[in-house]
């Protein structure tokens, strides 16, 4: 892939492909096992050694029976060290059943971070606002894009349950049901002011990472503007495709939206902080991963590249949320020592650490590994990265619409050098339905 997109030399491939991650397909000899124990014991077993063994704070796990647990994901909630940690978790394979019946087992973590497909989903996203549940943003070729959901479209129902039933009995796991693909769901919405029903099943998706990119011209001034939802392989041509028209533009500032942005390779964050800064970082420290003092031989240091079409800019603006996370963070701290960094939103994730996957039996253990830190050994942001300028997210509007909030508030401060006027965010954050798990991490349900 890197050789047909990235346009680099071989060797530079080989290195790309191998390089460390926040999320993503882990590897390498140290981490293969010799032999699988598949039973619930066994799996088990293999968790707590590997906690024991590789966990950042594996001084911090404690001394436990394993066998009394169940399955491992209650195993790994009691090991995690909750001090610090909101984000280990564990990625079971699943089962697909093709047309002629027969049954494949899908390793849906790789699918997801190398082809960026998910299994079993509708494509879209849902948020709370306020007690409401609206859309923010729906796939390209989703069966809910199909099904006619679109940004701002309010859910009032599904499965004949409304949303405060929905709520007050924590029910959303069991009204989506299985990822299965052989079940009608029904969803009772307004949209465009009118209240319909509309109905999908579940399918198979290929998520488009780029969620919108324009060209806005004001003042003057060519502003380049595009969303980004995570950082896959599968989004590299998309990406190429948008600083390749930034770059034949000439654009003069450009605004970075990551909103949704949860995180995703470490080499793909390295790779669009590098097209950002251009000849104002390159050869200069990206991020350094330092992991735990039984594995130090693994620290890393990952630098700026020159690449086709950078744009050499010596200041970003980014919107950002409390989902912004991970490598998305990475991006931010690791440009903060050489070029101006404006943020536009409300604080990040606050999530300095990253995981390199480890696979064992039909499960992909993704446990914090290391912590990443920046030219300037800065990388202690657990609290996040507050915002220049405070905004929300406005579903309400599309994105690229200069009417929607975030990006009206972006503008603003690009034209003016100042904040907007504030306003109080009353009922107008947002907050996601699911907070772990593969549905948040693929960022649909």
């Amino acid at each position: 892939m890197f050789n047909v997109f990235l346009k680099k030399s071989k060797m530079m491939i080989v290195t790309l492909s191998s390089m460390l991650f926040l999320v993503g397909c882990g590897g390498g000899d140290e981490n293969e096992s010799t032999s699988e124990n598949c039973t619930i014991e066994g799996k088990n077993e293999f968790l707590y050694n590997y906690m024991k063994d590789k966990y950042l704070w594996y001084q911090n796990v404690p001394d436990l029976d394993y066998r009394k647990y169940q399955n491992s994901e209650d195993l790994l909630e009691a090991l995690i060290y909750k001090k610090y940690d909101r984000w280990s978790y564990i990625w079971e394979d699943i089962e697909i059943t093709n047309e002629d019946g027969s049954t494949d087992t899908i390793d849906s973590h790789d699918s997801y971070y190398n082809e960026g497909k998910t299994y079993g989903t509708f494509g879209v996203q849902l948020t709370y606002l306020g007690d409401e549940v609206y859309v923010q943003y729906v796939f390209r070729d989703s069966p809910a894009y199909r099904a006619g959901l679109k940004r701002g479209v309010e859910i009032l129902e599904v499965n004949d349950k409304t949303i405060q039933e929905i709520s007050d009995n924590d029910l959303w796991d069991e009204i989506l049901g299985e990822d299965s693909g052989e079940i009608e769901h029904k969803f009772k919405v307004r949209i465009d002011g009118n209240i319909k029903i509309l109905t999908m099943n579940k399918n198979t998706v290929i998520q488009n990472s780029v969620l919108n990119s324009k060209i806005i011209e004001q003042n003057g001034k060519k502003i380049g503007y595009f969303i980004y939802q995570s950082f896959i392989d599968a989004s590299i041509p998309e990406i190429n495709r948008v600083f390749e028209q930034f770059k034949t533009a000439d654009i003069d500032e450009l605004i970075v939206d990551l909103r949704y942005n949860g995180g995703g390779k470490l080499h793909m964050a390295e790779w669009i902080a590098s097209l950002i800064g251009g000849y104002n970082v390159e050869g200069k420290i990206f991020e350094t991963t330092l992991y735990n003092d039984k594995h130090s031989h693994l620290n890393y240091t990952m630098k700026f590249e020159s690449w086709e079409n950078h744009l050499n800019l010596n200041r970003v603006y980014i919107i950002v949320t409390e989902n912004t996370a991970s490598a998305s963070e990475s991006v931010i701290n690791g440009l903060l020592p050489f070029i101006d960094v404006y943020l536009v939103g409300t604080t990040t994730n606050g999530k300095p650490v990253g995981m390199m996957p480890q696979k064992y039996c039909n499960m992909t253990i993704s446990a914090i590994n290391f912590q990443g830190i920046n030219a300037n050994g800065y990388g202690d942001y657990f609290d996040g990265f507050a915002p220049s300028c405070t905004s929300y997210d406005d579903v309400m509007h599309n994105f690229g619409d200069i009417n929607e909030k975030m990006l009206s508030d972006t503008l603003y401060l690009i034209n003016n050098q100042l904040c907007p006027p504030t306003e109080r965010l009353l009922n107008k954050k947002s907050r996601k339905i699911f907070t772990k798990g593969y549905r948040y991490e693929v960022g649909s349900i």
